[in-house]
């Protein structure tokens, strides 16, 4: 069948008629066996119409100008290649059985070297997969990227990827993560919760609830100094020594480009807002980057705290709530600790979890030492509370230094006791006890009472008043010192020693007992060259006699204003005057040597009993009798 390209002109209509045929014919017998697959077909009314194309492929040459128009039914592109579909305005893509495949070779649908413009792209939930291909989102929102398992991304020029409150969630057990190339990368205003660096360098950003890793030494940076130095320190087989330095360190200088280290750090962590002296800085040794002069106590550099004028720690709290220090070990996490209680401004210290001591505003500032763990109502500047079970004294001090005081006291009292004791309860025990054991010989004094002015008549150096025990007992133990001295310097005007009962006592007075029963004295009265008075053990008394023979011994005069009556023999070495009657119921002899013996008396004869006188000498020797 002959082709037709062109159509003369006719001059008549039968021409016109016979071309047209022709063209009918050509076309219908494109298809002799079903036309209707023809593109183009002749209908019952002589006239054209576009017929449905149903083939397994198409083939033709470039149309320019032409619209196709797909209404219904599914158009199958596989395994053609679409060089250029121009501008879609809308196209419906639906997936085949296999969308969800591992690579795009497997899919039963792909999409290739297409530009897509000013459109949306709904996955509805499922993958977007491309291989090395590029998708140009310039301009873009997108709303949801949903679960993305892989991004991979090159830098070309500043903000090539800007994401606007957006949240990145990347989840995975073993491997994953955000890597980040080389360059400055900013994180101005962000959050980083939770992140693992390793080798990062972060510029002009805010960390918060985060861990930094810092593998090795390293620092934290300012726009103008380090102010965070970090150094690993190798310790042989204990592993890494980590100092951290806050502050001043002169070997780190404002530089990043460099790393640093806190050689200088004398502590785990030591903050340092200057050198505490002012040669620490001069005697650093750059070569060993050390401080010559600066040491630090190793049982405490876990924490430095270092200023040149002062230096500190402050702990905030509201002003009723409370401020701690905790000290904890393997078994008790605050075993010990320092709690400062701001709605009583008081300081607690606690030991083995209890309290053991509380600082108090009081009175103008009190230490109360806690007893049994309750804290009582401090009653002065020191409050010494000891538990019925807490085993040990209220106050002990062991004073060593040789030439101090172990207690003094400097009072101004009035009219008030510089010291007082009360006790209600003591049984078998002393409200004073003074215990001394020194082997040295030297003079001293156990218990010590100067009263040191000379107008102080009316005081009393020593009081003792008791309702019902003893006043005063004293026993010694040692045969070579004087249990009790009473001396006096000066006139003495009053008596040294007074003893008054002022009762109608039915008990002596004064009552002297010494055991030894020989001739030695038990009782003197002495005076400044004599003793005028003896009393000895055996029953003898002597006057200006120590050593009497008789029960009473006089080596001097001895007169008698009254009666004077003896029981037994009355021997008489020197002169006896009486002034009166003298009365003898035994013998009485008055030896007289060569003085005179004189007696005084009316006569020897009373009621008319002759009583016997015998004169003798010095010898013995009868002078004269009656």
């Amino acid at each position: 069948m002959p082709s037709v390209s062109s159509v003369e002109l006719t001059n008549t209509f039968d021409d016109w008629r016979n071309r047209t045929n022709d063209i009918v014919t050509e076309i219908n017998g494109a298809n002799s066996v079903d036309p209707t697959s023809a593109i183009v077909y002749a209908n019952s009314t002589s006239g054209f119409q576009v017929n449905e194309i149903v083939s397994d492929s198409v083939t033709g040459t470039l149309v320019t100008g032409t619209r196709l128009t797909f209404t219904g039914g599914n158009i199958n592109f596989t395994s053609a290649n679409t060089t250029s579909l121009g501008n879609v305005h809308q196209t419906h893509i639906l997936g085949g059985s296999a969308i969800d495949v591992s690579s795009p070779s497997l899919a039963d649908t792909s999409i290739s070297n297409t530009f897509i413009y000013n459109s949306k792209v709904d996955l509805n939930g499922q993958k977007f997969v491309s291989g090395a291909s590029e998708i140009d989102l310039e301009g873009a929102t997108v709303t949801n990227l949903g679960a993305v398992a892989k991004f991979t991304g090159t830098a070309v020029s500043d903000d090539d990827i800007v994401l606007t409150n957006p949240t990145v969630n990347v989840n995975s057990g073993t491997i994953g993560g955000i890597t980040l190339s080389a360059g400055t990368h900013e994180f101005t205003g962000a959050t980083v919760n939770g992140a693992s660096m390793n080798t990062t360098t972060i510029d002009g950003s805010t960390v918060q609830n985060s861990n930094v890793v810092a593998n090795g030494a390293g620092f934290l940076a300012t726009t103008n100094s380090v102010s965070l130095c970090v150094d690993n320190i190798v310790t042989g087989g204990s592993g890494y020594t980590a100092n951290v330095g806050i502050g001043k360190f002169v070997e780190v200088s404002s530089s990043i480009g460099t790393e640093k280290k806190p050689t200088s750090s004398k502590g785990r962590v030591h903050i340092r807002t200057e050198y505490a002296a002012a040669s620490d800085y001069a005697n650093w040794d750059a070569s060993s980057g050390d401080l010559t002069s600066f040491a630090v106590e190793t049982t405490a550099d876990e924490l430095v705290l270092e200023g040149n004028t002062s230096a500190g720690m402050t702990i905030l709290a509201n002003t009723v709530s409370n401020s701690h220090i905790a000290f904890g070990d393997g078994a008790d996490p605050d075993v010990g600790g320092l709690i400062y209680v701001h709605n009583t401004d008081d300081l607690h210290v606690i030991n083995q979890g209890a309290n053991t001591a509380v600082f108090s505003h009081d009175n103008g500032g009190s230490l109360q030492i806690v007893g049994a763990d309750t804290v009582g109502t401090s009653s002065g500047k020191l409050h010494v509370n000891v538990g019925s079970s807490d085993g040990t004294a209220g106050i002990y001090i062991d004073s060593n230094d040789a030439d101090q005081y172990g207690i003094y006291v400097d009072g101004s009292q009035t009219t008030q006791d510089i010291m007082q004791l009360n006790s209600t309860t003591l049984t078998t025990g002393s409200a004073i006890y003074a215990y001394e054991n020194s082997p040295s010989a030297a003079a001293r004094k156990i218990v010590n009472i100067r009263q040191d002015h000379p107008t102080a008549t009316g005081g009393t150096a020593l009081h003792v008043e008791t309702d019902a025990m003893k006043g005063v007992n004293i026993i010694q133990n040692y045969h070579a010192q004087v249990a009790l001295n009473v001396s006096a310097e000066g006139v003495q005007t009053e008596p040294l020693v007074s003893f008054i009962n002022s009762g109608d006592a039915d008990d002596m007075t004064l009552y002297v007992k010494n055991s030894r029963s020989d001739g030695g004295a038990i009782m003197q009265v002495a005076n400044n060259s004599a003793t005028p008075f003896q009393i000895s053990a055996n029953g003898n008394i002597g006057v200006n006699a120590t050593s009497p023979t008789f029960k009473l011994d006089v080596a001097g005069t001895f007169r008698s204003i009254g009666a004077a009556t003896f029981g037994s023999t009355l021997s008489v070495t020197s002169g006896v005057t009486l002034s009166s009657s003298l009365d003898v119921s035994g013998t009485a002899t008055f030896t007289s040597g060569s003085g005179t013996t004189t007696i005084l008396g009316n006569s020897v004869i009373s009621d008319g009993v002759q009583c016997r006188l015998k004169v003798l000498d010095s010898d013995g020797t009868l002078i004269n009798s009656s």
